[in-house]
C-alpha cells in the first residue's frame, strides 16, 4: 500500500481480510487503490465475500475451467497437495450442502 500501486489481496482467511480492512482503514486507502480475490468452491468464500460486499468492498471471484479435458488435472493435484482439507470440504458439500455440517 505504501508505494501506491493497486493491491490485490487473495486469501479465503477470514484474520487476513479482517487485518487488511484494519490496515486500509488506518492507513485511509482509496477503494480504487484495492480489491480482494477467491477461488470459487470452499462454503467459506461465500461467508467471506458476504462481509466484504457488507463492507462494499470490491471482490473478484475467480472460476478455475479447463480448456481441454484434463488440463485442469495438474491445478488440481498442486490444489490438493497445497491444501487437502479441500478434499473434507467437498465431501461436506456433496453429501450435507450448504449446512456447513
Amino acid at each position: 500500500f505504501d508505494l501506491g500501486v493497486y493491491v490485490e489481496i487473495a486469501t479465503h482467511d477470514f484474520s487476513v481480510i479482517e487485518n487488511c480492512l484494519e490496515i486500509i482503514e488506518r492507513k485511509k486507502i482509496p477503494e480504487w487503490q484495492y480489491e480482494f480475490q477467491m477461488l470459487k468452491g470452499p462454503n467459506i468464500v461465500e461467508r467471506n465475500i458476504n462481509y466484504l460486499f457488507e463492507r462494499n468492498k470490491c471482490v473478484r471471484l475467480y472460476a478455475p475451467f479447463e480448456l481441454r479435458a484434463g488440463d485442469g488435472i495438474p491445478y488440481q493435484r498442486r490444489r490438493l497437495k497445497n491444501n487437502p482439507e479441500i478434499i473434507k470440504s467437498a465431501i461436506r458439500d456433496k453429501f450435507f450442502g450448504r449446512l456447513g455440517v
